[in-house]
């Protein structure tokens, strides 16, 4: 195998020693082993950091969980909707501007083909 194959393995290689294609491969060239000991390093990190216990802050689970039903959603909606209503209207009309342009010039088109013939 050459060591592009060899490296592209290498990973699952670390977690299940059973590649004999590897285990050939390995002791006569040291930049597939060099990059084989860098995975190992990175798992050996990724485990100890794994190990760190995690905690989350006292109520966090509670406060997330009462998150949906704080204020009034109908009322920020609302709210929301009529503080943006010019950015919402000069929206539309520019759809709508864009969509009668499109089309007028789609009737041109047509119009002149249908004198032409």
């Amino acid at each position: 195998m050459s060591c592009s194959e060899i490296r592209a393995i290498l990973p699952a290689y670390v977690e299940d020693n059973a590649s004999l294609d590897v285990r050939r491969h390995l002791p006569g060239c040291p930049g597939c082993s060099e990059e084989l000991s860098r995975y190992r390093g990175l798992v050996t990190g990724l485990e100890e950091l794994g190990a760190t216990p995690l905690e989350a802050p006292a109520g966090l689970a509670m406060a997330l969980a009462e998150l949906p039903f704080e204020g009034r959603p109908l009322e920020k909606i609302k709210t929301h909707v009529a503080r943006n209503r010019p950015g919402y209207l000069v929206s539309g009309l520019a759809a709508l501007g864009a969509t009668g342009a499109a089309g007028a010039t789609l009737w041109y088109l047509r119009r002149g083909r249908a004198i032409a013939a």
